[in-house]
């Protein structure tokens, strides 16, 4: 018998949603049909299927309109479907949602401001927090550009 002595691997240790993601084991051409001939409306539905049952859908959904992908179902939505969305949101017709870890950051700024004092990095408070390091480093470069506070600079 063998007793589990590491502390499982999550998303605030490792700072990338990626590797969580539930399309890692699944064939990627199932998320890029290629005509409709082909069977794309079985495969987007069953791609979709994947990324809904995801434990990181909103972070994949986050990440490709921002780097603004034009091919594949990724985030749970076809390239259509986040078009639209993100169209909507430019109109002011939806309210753009901040991710639960931007919520976190901003609940524990003055936290996060004496940490970085003491010489804390991104990544420890990553930890500390349960958030990603992306996120971190995303909201100590906006907290220093809004705020103009030396000590928040982001040292990599």
């Amino acid at each position: 018998m063998t007793t589990e002595t590491r502390r499982p691997i999550t998303l605030a240790v490792t700072g990338r949603w990626e590797d969580f993601a539930a399309c890692r084991t699944v064939d990627p051409d199932l998320f890029f049909p290629d005509t409709p001939r082909s069977g794309a409306k079985d495969r987007t539905s069953e791609a979709k299927r994947v990324c809904f049952a995801c434990p990181v859908r909103r972070q994949c959904l986050e990440w490709a309109l921002e780097t603004e992908q034009n091919d594949g179902v990724l985030g749970g939505l076809t390239h259509k479907e986040r078009r639209a969305l993100k169209r909507k949101a430019s109109r002011g017709q939806m309210p753009v949602r901040r991710s639960v870890a931007w919520e976190c950051l901003e609940k524990n700024a003055d936290q996060i401001t004496a940490w970085k004092a003491e010489g804390m990095t991104g990544v420890e408070i990553a930890r500390r927090l349960g958030v990603g390091t992306d996120a971190v480093y995303r909201w100590l470069r906006t907290a220093a550009a809004e705020q103009g506070i030396a000590e928040l600079e982001v040292a990599a």
